[in-house]
């Protein structure tokens, strides 16, 4: 016990049951005061969105995921009191006060639909659980807008418990903050460059002798086999490298590294969620002929998953890029005269331009959405409304 203070804190954080109980002693100088601590209602759902309040003995403070990035948009502001005390240690009731009110923290809305959130976590459950692996991860993004309807990452953790986790990594979150060789799901972005360019169309044929010779190295299909006279549709149904390699090199480095940095690959995306990283295409800056031919079907250059989903959403969009959606800024609405004669959704008043990027033209939007989205849906989709209310202050 400290001797100038009349008020010693004995317990916190204590159960409903013990405060009852503690109630019906009725002891002479012992009072219960309620405290409010941030509790997640819905458990584990969306924990890597979220992330979690740590609570130091003096102030709450947001890890990982919403709760970091916007920690002070949430924290708000702490109230204080200043007054006169007399010989007692009790305020004097006529005595100088100053009050601030404590303000509480602003409401942040995400894209996140629960249901979406829900059902995402639970295949990737399903797949990890299937392929006997050690983590999993998924975003669903809605490719008109941009928004983002789910992300999860497994395994994860119980922000209501995140001081009983052992193993800190399940607080990340790797769609955003990880990069990867995603190897063959990059083959629809080349192929869309190629059909965009006017190289290839669908049903173009090449010539596939099963490997492809750099120098000393060699390029060869995933089963080292070949298949002879294929189209381009086939390139895609049997994912073949060879055929990545051959629309690259009709495509031309110059050019092809132009729709690499178009469809976002080697920046951030912007998403409001802390430490996401860039990827590294950083091998094409050398002009080797093998960066670009390994690259056209995703080697040789690491990417985040949301990049590449954000990239697949951008060709289900009809070539054009959505930047992630501001989700507090709900009313939208369709602005005419977009290039391409295409609608623009945007927040009202404004125009188009930084919130979407054209990849392709109109004429090749048509195109590659006829011949590259069937793709994607068929080989691909397996690749490697939620609120955070504020908190009281």
């Amino acid at each position: 016990k400290k001797s100038s203070d009349t008020y010693e804190i004995i317990a916190k954080n204590i159960s409903d049951e013990d405060a009852d109980f503690i109630k019906t002693l009725s002891l002479e100088g012992l009072n219960l005061s309620r405290d409010s601590r941030r509790i997640y209602p819905n458990g584990g759902l969306g924990a890597g969105i979220i992330g979690f309040v740590n609570f130091d003995g003096q102030k709450e403070t947001g890890e990982y995921g919403i709760e970091k990035y916007y920690n002070d948009e949430l924290m708000g502001e702490t109230g204080f009191f200043e007054g006169e005390q007399g010989a007692g240690g009790y305020w004097v009731a006529l005595g100088k006060r100053i009050l601030n009110p404590p303000v509480n923290g602003s409401d942040i809305v995400l894209t996140v639909d629960r249901n979406v959130q829900f059902k995402l976590e639970e295949t990737l459950a399903l797949i990890l659980k299937k392929l006997e692996g050690e983590s999993a991860s998924g975003v669903v993004i809605e490719p008109e807008t941009g928004r983002i309807l789910g992300l999860a990452a497994l395994p994860s953790f119980d922000p209501n418990e995140y001081s009983k986790e052992k193993n800190y990594s399940v607080f990340r979150m790797p769609v955003v903050d990880s990069q990867f060789e995603l190897g063959s799901v990059f083959k629809p972005i080349t192929m869309a460059a190629g059909l965009n360019e006017g190289v290839v169309k669908p049903d173009t044929t090449y010539f596939d002798t099963g490997s492809v010779k750099f120098g000393s190295y060699v390029i060869k299909n995933f089963d080292g086999k070949s298949n002879k006279t294929q189209t381009m549709t086939q390139v895609l149904e049997k994912s073949l490298n060879t055929g990545a390699v051959y629309v690259e090199r009709l495509v031309g480095q110059e050019r092809f590294l132009e729709y690499v940095q178009r469809f976002g690959f080697g920046e951030k995306t912007g998403i409001d969620f802390p430490n996401e990283i860039s990827g590294n295409i950083a091998n094409l800056e050398s002009g080797r002929d093998l960066e670009y031919a390994t690259a056209s079907f995703g080697q040789g250059i690491a990417v985040t998953p949301l990049q590449m989903a954000m990239a697949l959403a951008a060709i289900a969009n009809g070539g054009v890029m959505m930047y992630l959606a501001d989700s507090n800024q709900l009313q939208e609405l369709r602005l005419k005269g977009s290039p391409g004669g295409r609608d623009y959704i945007g927040p009202a008043g404004q125009t188009p331009g930084p919130q979407d990027r054209e990849i392709v033209s109109f004429d090749g939007r048509v195109l590659v959405l006829k011949f590259v989205d069937p793709e994607i849906d068929g080989r691909y989709g397996t690749g490697v409304f939620v609120r955070c209310a504020p908190r009281a202050a």
